[in-house]
């Protein structure tokens, strides 16, 4: 059986490291995720050459503490759900069998850091935008989210009775 050998996804990714946790931002799906320390560890020492043993001893050596595989596959698996990593991994045949129960169970025992990714969709340009909503009192098309700020709005109370569009 061949190494399992994971490599990180980098392409179309904003990356910004701050202390004890790396955000990404995929510009592909619009999406972040915020990595927390064990998490961002495994991300970063996914090359493409190491080996899961290999990304555990360098997880181990960051934290300080010692860390088995099943840390570091529970943190493969979140990359991998998350889009981060390169080619998916087939788990069946390379992963050994355990119960994620037990696995987060023994690493809390531990006093280990559990790895995290959290997400959330971004908003996408017309959901950011700041504006007045359509059918809203105007006076330009600045103000309406749109863009447009339409004539003829008799419920607008004051002239020129504008409303965005």
């Amino acid at each position: 059986m061949n190494a399992i050998v994971p490599r990180a996804r980098k392409e179309s990714l904003v990356i910004t490291e701050i202390p004890d946790e790396v955000l990404v931002y995929d510009l592909k799906n619009d999406k972040a995720h915020c990595l927390n320390r064990p998490a961002a560890v495994v991300w970063a020492n996914c090359d493409g050459k190491k080996t899961i043993a290999q990304v555990s001893q360098a997880l181990e050596r960051e934290l300080g503490s010692p860390v088995n595989d099943e840390t570091v596959w529970i943190a493969i698996d979140s990359l991998a759900r998350h889009g981060l990593l390169h080619d998916p991994i087939n788990k069946v045949a390379h992963k050994p069998r355990f119960s994620r129960r037990n696995a987060i169970r023994a690493i809390a025992l531990a006093g280990l850091a559990i790895p995290i990714i959290t997400s959330i969709v971004a908003p996408g340009p017309a959901q950011a935008a700041s504006g007045l909503p359509p059918g809203a009192c105007c006076q330009t098309g600045a103000e309406c989210a749109s863009g447009s700020c339409s004539q003829d709005a008799p419920a607008c109370p004051n002239p020129p009775h504008k409303a965005c569009s």
